[in-house]
């Protein structure tokens, strides 16, 4: 069996397939090769220009000819909608029926979609049209790609930094969201101009001791010792608090009230065409989540954005989960080493637990070293890439350079996996939403 195929797709403007008239009709076809692994752009094939006779109840077969002629070593061919002379194409081409995109969005769902395209080249005269319609569909909102690990110093801020300025290298709006707030670092290798600084604070209770009856309904419903009762008054501990508001409902005399206590600092700008978003949590304080929401929900402001990379907290626990809750892919990156197996080990668990689909990415990989990939295998997780232990990517990182700006050999490596990592999350979003 062939390892790749030759796919053309009709188009007016050369970037997205023909969406009214039939793929006959089209001004030129985009011609792909299309395999399991790859999908590669060959070349533009400009249509015949023959005057139909529409006369013909059943199409003119002189353009059903004339278009066989143009895309003669062509294997498939996909459009919005075909005319009557699909009927004349079928015996010699695979015809696929997609909703309206970009061609480089129709190559990838053909990609994903190969093994049933293979069925249908090998039916030959006895072919039907291959629907792919809602596969295809361009996902609604931004894609939310989530970068996480078990453990920290894996390469998460590498990864996630690389995959922002791809996407911005290849014509992407993208916005760019560090959350980890304990110890965000991602400014250093995209170097924003910050525009925008807040202050992020939440509830906590402070109680008027003079209308208090030190009942002790408040210390009762606070899980977390914030409030308590001690003899005949109420003592608070605002750093415990985790401002779900309780005891100012139970408090029967109304004694309990919220004041604000700031908790880190929202910073938002830009990096060069990156939409930059971080959050810096205060010193000494422990109380990570309500500044990773913060960032979340300042990034849903940004409308025009088709892509959000998430740079999440090292770990498994409460600040991962609030940054990675509602991604649409997360890229795990891990290191083969024993440790780094072991805690993504971990992290694998709780994508699963979380339901959320999930890909693997391993830094500093070694040819002699497979046990990320013998691992990987027995956990049935998808290796979408692996970056070499090359010491000139740590000395850049030093530097503060990324992959992207420092050592133009890795561009087409990261730029592949962006594109794996863009369609992967795309494909399951859509299916979500249909």
């Amino acid at each position: 069996m062939k390892e790749s195929f030759l796919v053309a797709f009709g188009t007016d403007d050369g970037e997205t397939l023909r969406d009214k008239g039939h793929f006959g009709d089209s001004q030129k076809f985009g011609i792909y090769k299309i395999g399991k692994d790859s999908v590669s752009f060959v070349g533009w094939r400009e249509n015949a220009k023959v005057e139909e006779d529409e006369t013909q109840i059943h199409g003119d077969p002189r353009k059903a000819n004339a278009v066989k002629a143009v895309l003669k070593e062509v294997d498939a061919v996909a459009s919005v909608e075909f005319g009557p002379n699909i009927k004349r194409l079928l015996p010699v081409k695979a015809c696929m029926i997609m909703d309206p995109g970009t061609l480089e969005h129709a190559a990838r769902v053909v990609q994903s979609n190969l093994d049933r395209l293979v069925l249908e080249i090998e039916k030959g005269e006895q072919r039907k049209v291959l629907d792919l319609r809602d596969l295809s569909k361009e996902a609604s909102g931004p894609l939310r790609i989530a970068i996480a690990s078990g453990k920290g110093g894996t390469g998460k801020t590498t990864v996630a930094t690389c995959l922002a300025q791809v996407a911005e290298g290849l014509g992407h709006s993208v916005t760019y969201l560090d959350c980890d707030v304990e110890e965000p670092n991602g400014h250093l290798f995209l170097k924003p101009e910050i525009t925008e600084r807040m202050p992020v604070g939440l509830p906590v209770p402070k109680v008027d001791q003079d209308t208090c009856i030190c009942c002790g309904e408040c210390a009762e419903i606070c899980q977390y010792s914030a409030i308590v009762c001690v003899k005949d008054k109420i003592l608070t501990f605002p750093d415990l608090c985790h401002s779900c508001g309780g005891c100012v409902r139970v408090c029967p005399v109304d004694a309990i009230e919220e004041v604000p206590r700031t908790v880190g600092t929202l910073e938002q700008g830009k990096a060069g065409g990156i939409d930059f978003i971080h959050g810096r949590l205060n010193i000494g304080e422990v109380m990570a989540p309500p500044l990773i929401k913060a960032v979340r929900e300042r990034a849903k402001n940004n409308g025009n954005v088709n892509m959000q990379i998430i740079d999440a907290p090292p770990g498994t626990s409460c600040p991962v989960i609030t940054a990675i809750g509602d991604a649409d892919l997360v890229v795990l990156v891990t290191e083969p080493t024993p440790f780094g197996l072991n805690d993504l080990d971990l992290a694998i668990d709780m994508v699963r637990e979380l339901g959320l689909k999930h890909v693997v990415v391993v830094n500093r990989h070694e040819d002699d070293n497979n046990s990320a990939r013998e691992f990987c295998n027995q956990k049935g997780v998808e290796i979408i890439a692996e970056i070499p232990d090359d010491r000139r990517i740590a000395e850049a990182y030093s530097r503060g350079e990324t992959m992207v700006s420092s050592l133009e050999e890795y561009k087409g490596i990261l730029e592949d996996m962006y594109e794996m990592i863009r369609h992967k999350a795309q494909r399951d979003k859509v299916k979500r939403q249909v």
